[in-house]
């Protein structure tokens, strides 16, 4: 009777713990991934607690008011929300990002180009924050710890690969006090996202597309990188059939493999890149050049599918969808880029303006 009374008790408390486990899973406490930046609450009246996107821990001014860029990518994101809080650049503005100030100093990049950074410039400026945004860095960690033991200043992280683009706008809104501005960006981003996942469900036979940001063509972009995740997402096969190896986006081909490979599609990610394509005579036997089907992506104010992998590559959706698949995707290009450099860089954009971005050159002043 002992025994029978005790695997009872047993019994009976199994199955209320297994209750109690799940009405907790059934609550809508926030799950937060290692990749999440959030805020923590704080103490203090006059800062904040920040988790960034590599899981370091920083204590931040609650009024950000000047701000220092890692990089191309950090002032892309950090330029369409607030300009004006930037007080150096990494790289000199393009004609059409007129919100950016030409006369502040160039401080660099710590990743990408050279990658050299200007500590000294930095230190100069005292700043309230250094942020740097994009992919996940292997040494993410290490790198920011350095610089913010360098220039004694809250050095933070946000992943913003394009799954992540919205969210990455948000927690920059909040970071800089214009959530407002923020959520327009990130709803034309997931708008946009929306749009591919959707129409790639009626897509009935996979295109073949070769991309290539070498200047001779023979550079191939590979998935498992930033350089192609546009290209995945509308649904499009890459030609090339290799997956990155130890970090590089692409990787040198010849043109006897894009002959074996022969892409119904080539994307050319240079300036010029596809009439060099179009009339080298090596080029001639592959089925893309004999179709007409070799496409300049977009340039300006960057590359509309990479260079940098950023926010720039949103219109980029909308554009590669139309031009690989425009049986699938219906969409008023013209319209949505207008829509988009209006948001996004404060542009006007013209018909004459448009037509010379589509067409892969740059607008001049």
């Amino acid at each position: 009777m002992d025994n029978k009374f005790y695997i009872k008790k047993v019994s009976i408390l199994i199955f209320t713990i297994s209750l109690l486990i799940s009405s907790i899973g059934c609550t809508s406490l926030p799950i937060i991934n290692e990749t999440d930046a959030h805020f923590e609450e704080s103490s203090s009246s006059n800062t904040n607690i920040f988790i960034d996107s590599a899981g370091r821990k920083n204590e931040l001014p609650k009024n950000i008011e000047t701000v220092v860029p890692s990089g191309r990518v950090a002032q892309m994101m950090i330029s369409m929300i607030a300009p004006e809080k930037l007080v150096s650049l990494a790289d000199l503005p393009k004609y059409i990002q007129k919100d950016i100030p030409r006369d502040l100093p160039i401080t660099g990049q710590l990743y990408g180009g050279k990658g050299q950074i200007n500590y000294e410039e930095i230190i100069n400026k005292n700043p309230d924050i250094i942020i740097d945004i994009g992919e996940m860095k292997k040494t993410i960690k290490e790198d920011l710890d350095e610089v913010q033991k360098t220039t004694n200043k809250p050095t933070i992280f946000i992943k913003a690969d394009l799954e992540n683009t919205a969210k990455a706008f948000r927690v920059l809104g909040e970071l800089l006090g214009e959530e407002e501005r923020a959520e327009r960006l990130a709803k034309f981003t997931e708008e946009a996202i929306s749009f591919a996942e959707e129409g790639k469900k009626d897509i009935k036979e996979k295109k073949k597309v070769y991309q290539t940001t070498s200047d001779d063509g023979l550079g191939a972009d590979l998935d498992g990188t930033a350089h192609t995740e546009i290209l995945n997402l509308i649904g499009a096969e890459n030609a090339a059939e290799t997956e990155a190896q130890g970090g590089k986006p692409g990787q040198t081909v010849y043109m006897e493999q894009i002959l074996e490979w022969n892409p119904d599609i080539v994307i050319a990610n240079n300036r010029g890149l596809g009439d060099i394509v179009m009339n080298d005579e090596r080029w001639k036997n592959v089925k893309a050049v004999q179709d007409d089907a070799v496409y300049t992506v977009p340039q300006d104010p960057f590359s509309w599918v990479s260079k940098p992998p950023s926010a720039n590559r949103i219109i980029g959706i909308y554009w590669m969808a139309k031009t690989i698949y425009p049986e699938v995707y219906d969409i008023d290009l013209k319209m949505k880029t207008k829509e988009w450099y209006k948001l996004a860089y404060n542009y006007e954009l013209t018909d004459e303006e448009y037509e010379v971005i589509l067409n892969g050159d740059f607008i001049q002043q």
